[in-house]
């Protein structure tokens, strides 16, 4: 009995013991995320062409006498005053720049065409100027007379001319000295012609005034003179034109409403530097020294159509949430939350889009962003057409 005892207490001991010593059954985690392949970005661009408001009106620009009828073959000579040459060198720092590379011949040969489709019969410049210097030459006196030299000086000098003759009219030099020191005053001045010439207002009246004069006279007349006042064929302009102007563009942006806050000054204004050039110009009836009519004008490279350019935009259509998915999916798959969503459904979120602004750029056609010397067969274009469109407003009566 007493071993039956000890026999049933060791197979329990041994059966604790045995109990004891077993490892746990494993946890059960759920399965590994793996975050989804974002799609790649849609594109939707498209092509526009940019429009430069044209801020210069031509009939804003032009006037012609109501009650001054110019008849048709009437005469017509084109002056071209020198200080036009001289003023444009000295703008662009190389010496007669104007008359060297032909820019204003270019444009008088298309003036010469739009008048003679006028009706009017055109002289040739080259005549008048020659006559000019005949006149000049006319009115020339002799240098070596002291009121003669006197008129040709610089007003600054004629006090110091008039001191000298004072002192020889008195006896204080002698016919040497004082021919001596005239002599100086020739080598130090330059003397000019009657028809020199002048300064300001003066310089511009004294050379109409002697094309007028020419002509009236002679055998060679002319019933109208086309005075040129300012030719400018190398202007340095920036234009500017704002997308949100065009038609297009305005129902792409309502299209895609999360990009208007993007379309703004900085990207929807697009500047360039471009060249131009103004013409003005009035005509004369010689008769009566009568202005019956005054234009100017101006364009650029664009409002001529010179050169036209093409803007590329559009919108960027992305996954604006890649970032939270990754993060969401990387916490899924920590041990906790793996033992935690175990048996559970996890649904790991969608993705979410946005659109970005593909801002603006040049496909076609050049845009400078700072001033630049145009090309010479611009520059002629540009003369050729401001000088055309101006001159044809002149209205001529059969």
């Amino acid at each position: 009995m007493r071993f039956f005892v000890i026999l049933v207490v060791s197979l329990i001991t041994l059966n604790l013991v045995g109990c004891a010593t077993s490892p746990p059954p494993p946890p059960k985690l759920a399965e590994r995320l793996v975050a989804p392949l974002a799609p790649a970005d849609e594109m939707d661009v498209f092509n526009v062409q940019v429009k430069f408001e044209e801020k210069s009106d031509l009939d804003e620009g032009v006037v012609q006498h109501p009650a001054h009828k110019i008849k048709s073959y009437s005469t017509i000579v084109i002056n071209v005053p020198s200080n036009l040459f001289e003023t444009i060198s000295k703008k662009t720092e190389v010496k007669q720049d104007f008359k060297t590379e032909d820019f204003f011949n270019v444009a008088e040969q298309q003036i010469e065409k739009v008048l003679i489709g006028k009706g009017f019969r055109v002289l040739s410049r080259s005549k008048f100027e020659a006559k000019l210097r005949t006149l000049r030459d006319e009115t020339r006196c002799d240098i070596n007379h002291f009121d003669c030299f006197r008129s040709q000086v610089g007003s600054e000098v004629q006090p110091i001319l008039d001191d000298l003759k004072k002192q020889l009219d008195a006896g204080e030099i002698t016919a040497l000295k004082f021919s001596d020191e005239i002599q100086l005053f020739k080598e130090k001045f330059q003397t000019s012609s009657a028809g020199r010439r002048r300064s300001g207002e003066e310089k511009e009246l004294t050379d109409i005034s002697e094309v007028i004069r020419a002509a009236e006279s002679g055998n060679i007349q002319a019933d109208y003179i086309l005075q040129i006042n300012e030719f400018d064929t190398n202007q340095k302009l920036t234009i500017s034109s704002d997308l949100r102007h065009n038609q297009q563009v305005r129902n792409f942006i309502r299209q895609h409403p999360q990009i208007s806050e993007s379309f703004n000054n900085k990207t929807s204004i697009i500047s360039c530097a471009v060249s131009g050039a103004s013409l003005n110009a009035k005509l004369i009836y010689v008769k009566t020294g009568e202005i019956v009519w005054i234009g100017e004008h101006s364009l650029n490279e664009f409002s001529s159509k010179v050169q036209e350019i093409l803007v590329e935009l559009g919108r960027r259509r992305y996954v604006s949430n890649s970032e939270e998915i990754n993060n969401f999916v990387h916490n899924q798959n920590t041990y906790q939350s793996r033992l935690h969503r175990y048996g559970k459904k996890t649904h790991i979120p969608n993705f979410k889009y946005k659109d970005a602004l593909i801002s603006p750029i040049i496909s076609q056609g050049s845009c400078n962003k700072s001033a630049f010397d145009a090309r010479p067969e611009t520059r002629s274009k540009l003369s050729r057409q401001v000088a055309k469109e101006l001159i044809n407003t002149v209205s001529v009566f059969m």
